[in-house]
């Protein structure tokens, strides 16, 4: 099992039990993930991947509210889990599509690249 898996099975592990829900895509350098759930627990969640030594220059891109998840029952994978994950990735592409920041474009270009 690869470090990047590694990382996703913790994630996994520590999201599942706040009830969090969410996707990771990486490019090798970069990566782009979604996190789904009560405010708080999204809130206390991304305080832990700051506070990781292992992240840097983390940016929060959107942050909303939603009437029901997008991003499946999984605590967090990998966009390679099958169609609910084609799914999920075309919903984020869609999203940043209609955003033209420096940031939306990074994320688009990471998204169709994966």
């Amino acid at each position: 099992m690869g470090e990047l898996d590694k990382l996703v099975e913790q994630a996994s592990i520590l999201n599942n039990a706040v009830g969090i829900t969410g996707m990771l895509w990486a490019d090798g350098g970069r990566f782009v993930q979604v996190l789904e759930g009560d405010e708080d627990a999204v809130s206390d969640t991304l305080k832990r991947i700051g506070n990781d030594p292992r992240h840097n220059g983390m940016e929060i891109f959107c942050d909303r509210g939603v009437v029901h998840r997008m991003f499946g029952t999984w605590g967090m994978v990998r966009p390679d889990e099958g169609p609910q994950g084609t799914a999920s990735t075309a919903f984020l592409v869609g999203l940043v599509a209609v955003n033209d920041s420096p940031t939306a474009k990074i994320v688009y270009d990471m998204l169709l690249n994966s």
